[in-house]
């Protein structure tokens, strides 16, 4: 689970720091003085051995940075021992024999902890156990057998085999395999390998699980003799835990699916109380009734004349709601809280004869013995609300009584907690946490595991499988947990028992079990089948060699013991790799392959401790005779340079983060020191730590032949710091120091005062010492004369600019805005220009110093490949942004200060005179053409579009005739004629009011998602889903016209995005008479 993969990975963070190199004494060492003792130290050869009694911290794993750790490297497959077979025995007996005093578990079939939660808790109800065990089936007619339990009360084993022989198991109606293990006769070369082999021969002897076979009990059986079944094996059962497939498959459950705990405790509540109905005996038949029914009632006050109505009810739990809550209290005062009725949702008083206002409440009139209480923390989107809960261990539920008793007490004890580990409600784990009577103790019971909770009190979170939400005190977040109260975040379901009932007093239940015989056949011969497993398992415990070893496996015995050495010994160091080879593989391993742990000196580098281990000189002459290979790596080859090396870079560093930090603490402070300053590039001054790594290393590498991976010593803070501090366009391997503060044409000192930042001399004394070849440039140096040229004449181009943006702009004020563009419905000339070349002069009058002047005009950008308009200004959907009419003074203007480019037309003219529309140059027709054709090959073809339905309706022609005459009267308003004079071209499309308001949704219509190649068919079943409508009682109208062509595409019909259709509906004939005329 996610709580022991973050164990496991803090174990490794643990175990890796424990074994990382300390380099701290590197920081005031001088190279020379590096003794061989600190050179074992950086090599670990002063690590801790691990052994086998250190298995637990090792999580069954290397420890990779331990030289010295020699366990789990696969040695196990083949170290032949008796503890091995041992251990190997005792774990399949643990894992499938149930200890004394231990109770038994349920099998999760896949997603079937919820039915094993609930199993659990009923089973640990006394009066229910009962109940079921006293049910008999009229259809099976069966002898009924006295089982006599122990003394002691507890359900320990008893050997039910010792009454019964096998002769008296009912053989007809089972599946028993006579002999449930072969394991004296295994193949010895099959169990030679290691314990797993072992373990594997043991669990596949393990004898099947009878309960689960096929026909276990009659077909006409019912849950109460499935649950006598289970019920049996979980008080008598030899096993561990068991398998409860019959039952689930009886109750036809997806073992694949979690289902809500609360509603599978309804259901099968229900099917119990159904199946138990028709039993003779009347305690057994009204059991459920007994135990867990209790009554309430709907009580209803009128507000008018004070008239109580009461409306009578059972409940089998209580359903308390957990949002808003801190304390279960909290939720049953709401729970029992009065209700207001008034408004839409008044009471109607029989007394009064009328609605009135009220007030409703629930008021208990019995509770049961059992009370079940289930937690609502569904948020209504399949997420679990996972607020703290806090309940208390007794709970009184005196006050909440309507009448109260004498006879029976409304004191309640905690009995059970199920507990839902998740974040939904489909998904995550059920478990439960019960306390048994006899010795008060509580138990976990999560499937297959069962364990004891330490103490007499309910310790929910400790002692859980996860600890992430469930509260105690010492969850800082949470708020304390008063005394006798638990807390959860977590608890889906409570249970609670009634003190002074028959719940405690239960000696006769507890004394005999009658069970029926068929029931007892069972449980008893799945436990001698175990009891002869057992046996045959401690007779081969006997042999003294349990696994046949082989060559191999003689070899490693031979040489594996010999690999520990000690520190004043000889050793060597071998490739971890290969030794893994070694011991895990069965076939033959190459040569010993130790190259890829060498450094450029070829001697062992330090970088590689992890990839090694350190073996006895005497274990590795054995291994080189055998394998060969090499080079051999002793004790002379740890390398000594590669130390030093890095001892350099560590000091380095150092010095140089306290460089980096004292040149950052002045940098906040601008340098006004006349004289003594110093220029730097502002990007080299900002990166010069990296910059300086990078020199560091070319150095290293110079001098010492490295690489720089091998180099490469840089923490994860140096890391951060750099990536922080550097520019993300800068590359490094072609970036140097100072690079930026010279021109790059002249190499001379820069005249762009951006690119350069004044520093003092102590701050350049530094940096001289990490770039002693960066060439000093004083205040006072001079600049680069070419570059100051260059400046000064483009800062007088600059201001030319300026002065012809401003001029421009006051003359064409109205262009540059976009306010007061001539257009078709105006009488007289505008000219047209090209939308790119405005964007351009824009630009340019907005940041003269910034954007360029545009050139020329270029025309052709407005004309099609036959040097014509390629639209026609009067089509309203031609209107594209790619031009711009301007007016006859404008273009003037422009004429002016810009010239047209050769090759294209001198001007684009559209000339309004007495209510024509003449253009030059002419509309070409071919391009106008091919562009509608394409519009409308576009708006056929599209996907996921809105499309609009109403019903049809008698006022829908006056809603529209109204509609046409205020957007006409709306229009006259404004001046616009609703009917152009001008003459206009065949291929207009007149826009309808539908089309003017389209993509929205009236009142009273449906939006319904469409694509062009879907058929009208297809649209009539998704109108059905919006209007509850079959298909062949439709009619859709498309402008007045029916759409009848069920098979036709709807971009065929002529529907389009954002159209509206009309709905008739067919009306049956008897509903169609009731409709009132007119």
């Amino acid at each position: 689970d996610e709580h022991a993969a973050n164990f496991k990975m803090k174990g490794k963070r643990r175990r890796s720091n424990k074994y990382k190199l300390d380099w701290e004494w590197a920081k005031e060492t001088s190279l020379d003085q590096i003794s061989e003792q600190q050179l074992e130290k950086i090599y670990g050869v002063h690590f801790d051995r691990c052994t086998m009694t250190d298995d637990k911290t090792h999580a069954k794993s290397n420890c990779r940075g331990n030289p010295n750790c020699l366990i789990h490297l696969g040695e196990a497959n083949w170290i032949a021992s008796a503890d091995v077979g041992t251990s190997a025995y005792m774990e399949v007996v643990e894992n499938i024999i149930r200890q004394d005093n231990q109770f038994v578990g349920l099998r999760n079939l896949g997603a079937t902890c919820y039915v094993n939660s609930l199993l659990q808790a009923w089973f640990f109800i006394p009066e229910f156990r009962n109940a079921i065990y006293n049910y008999r089936n009229e259809l099976i007619t069966d002898e009924v057998i006295d089982i006599n339990l122990l003394t002691d009360n507890r359900f320990n084993l008893i050997g039910l085999q010792e009454n019964m022989t096998m002769e008296d198991c009912n053989s007809e109606k089972l599946i028993v395999n006579k002999t449930p293990n072969k394991f004296a006769k295994s193949d010895a070369k099959s169990s030679s390998k290691s314990k797993q082999s072992l373990l594997n021969i043991l669990y596949e002897n393990v004898p099947e699980f009878i309960g689960n076979q096929e026909r276990t009990l009659p077909t006409f059986a019912s849950i109460c003799d499935y649950l006598q079944l289970v019920f049996a094996f979980l008080q008598f059962s030899k096993r561990r835990y068991i398998d409860p497939s019959p039952l689930i498959s009886f109750l036809g459950l997806d073992t694949n699916q979690q289902q809500d705990v609360q509603e599978f405790c309804q259901l099968t509540m229900a099917l119990l109380e159904t199946t138990l109905a028709s039993q003779t005996d009347a305690k057994v038949r009204n059991s459920i009734q007994t135990l867990f029914q209790g009554e309430y009632s709907y009580i209803t006050k009128c507000g008018s004349c004070n008239f109580t109505s009461e409306r009578k009810a059972t409940f089998f739990e209580l359903d308390l709601t957990v949002a808003g809550h801190s304390t279960l209290e909290k939720s049953f005062d709401d729970f029992f809280k009065k209700e207001t009725l008034d408004g839409s949702n008044q009471y109607y008083c029989e007394v009064c004869q009328r609605k009135r206002d009220a007030s409703r409440h629930i008021g208990i009139d019995a509770f049961p013995p059992v009370l079940n209480i289930q937690l609502l923390r569904s948020t209504g989107q399949k997420k679990k609300l996972k607020s703290t809960l806090h309940f208390p261990e007794v709970l009184d539920m005196t006050k909440y009584l309507r009448h109260g008793s004498n006879t029976t007490s409304c004191i309640y004890d905690i009995k059970a907690v199920l507990i839902h580990r998740g974040t939904g409600t489909q998904s995550g784990h059920y478990f439960a946490h019960i306390k048994e009577d006899e010795s008060k103790s509580w138990y976990v019971f999560n499937d297959e595991t069962v364990y004891q909770l330490s103490g007499k009190k309910l310790q929910i979170d400790e002692d859980s499988m996860e600890s992430d939400d469930l509260s105690q005190s010492n969850n800082k977040n949470s708020k304390p947990v008063k005394a006798g109260y638990h807390a959860s975040r977590s608890a889906y379901m409570l249970v609670y028992t009634r003190r002074c009932s028959a719940v405690e007093d239960n000696r006769d239940i507890r004394k005999n079990v009658f069970l029926p015989r068929t029931i007892v056949n069972i449980v008893a011969e799945d436990n001698m089948c175990l009891k002869s497993w057992i046996n045959a398992v401690e007779k081969q415990k006997q042999i003294n060699h349990i696994m046949a070893i082989s060559n191999k496996a003689e070899q490693i015995n031979r040489i594996y013991p010999s690999f520990i050495s000690d520190i004043d010994q000889s050793y060597e160091w071998i490739c971890t790799e290969w030794l893994l080879d070694w011991l895990r593989k069965e076939e033959t391993v190459s040569s010993i392959d130790n190259s890829s742990v060498l450094c450029d000196h070829k001697k062992l580098s330090p970088n590689f401790l992890p990839m090694v281990k350190r073996i006895s000189q005497t274990s590795a002459n054995e291994l080189y005779t055998l394998f060969g290979g090499g080079p051999r790596l002793s004790k002379e080859d740890m390398c000594r340079q590669c130390v030093e090396n890095i001892c350099r870079r560590i000091q380095f560093d150092t010095k140089l983060n306290e460089d980096w930090k004292f040149i950052k603490s002045i940098a906040t402070e601008k340098y006004t020191a006349g004289d003594n300053g110093f220029w730097v590039g502002k990007a080299s001054l900002r990166n010069w730590k990296v910059l300086a790594t990078k020199e560091f290393k070319k150095t290293i590498i110079e001098s010492s032949s490295q690489t720089i991976t091998e180099m490469s010593c840089l923490t994860e803070e140096d890391i951060e710091s750099d990536i922080v501090t550097s520019p993300e366009t800068t590359n490094y391997d072609a970036f140097e120091f100072n690079q930026d503060l010279l021109c790059g044409e002249h190499s001379n000192l820069t005249a762009v005062e951006k690119n350069r930042e004044l520093v003092s001399e102590t701050v350049w004394l530094l940096l001289k010492n990490y770039f002693p070849k960066a060439t000093s440039y004083q205040v006072g140096s001079p600049i680069c004369r070419h570059c100051e040229e260059v400046i000064q004449s483009k800062l007088e181009c600059g201001e030319n600019s300026k002065t012809l943006a401003i001029n421009e702009k006051k003359f064409l004020s109205k262009l540059y805005s976009n306010k007061s563009r001539p257009s078709i419905l105006d009488e007289g000339e505008y000219y047209i220009l090209p939308m790119k070349f405005i964007k351009s002069w824009r630009n340019f009058i907005r940041q003269p110093l910034v954007s360029c002047r545009p050139q020329q005009i270029d025309l052709s950008d407005v004309l099609c490949e036959h040097n014509k308009l390629p639209f026609d200004p009067l089509m309203e959907f031609d209107q594209v942004n790619n031009y711009v009419n301007v007016t006859t003074e404008e273009w003037a203007e422009l004429v002016n200060h810009y010239s047209i480019r050769l090759g294209s037309c001198t001007q684009i003219k559209i000339t309004v005179k007495d209510k024509l529309c003449q253009c030059f140059p002419a509309c070409c027709r071919i391009c106008i053409d091919s562009s509608i054709e394409k519009r409308a090959l576009e708006i056929k073809t599209y996907r996921n579009a809105k499309i609009y339905i109403s019903k049809d309706c008698p006022d829908k022609e006056k809603s529209t005739d109204s509609f046409q005459e205020e957007t006409e009267k709306g229009s006259r308003k404004r001046g616009i004629a609703t009917t152009s004079p001008l003459r206009r071209s065949k291929r207009i499309i007149l826009l309808t009011h539908d089309d003017w308001i389209h993509g929205r949704c009236r009142r009273g219509e449906v939006a319904v998602k469409i694509s062009s190649d879907e058929t009208l068919r297809d649209l009539k079943l998704k109108v059905m889903t919006e209007f509850q409508v079959a298909p062949f009682d439709q009619h859709l109208s498309l402008n007045g016209c029916e759409l009848s062509d069920n098979d036709g595409t709807l971009g065929s019909l002529g529907i389009m995005p954002d159209c509206r259709l009309t709905l008739k509906i067919d009306l049956p004939v008897e509903i169609a008479e009731e409709v009132p005329r007119g």
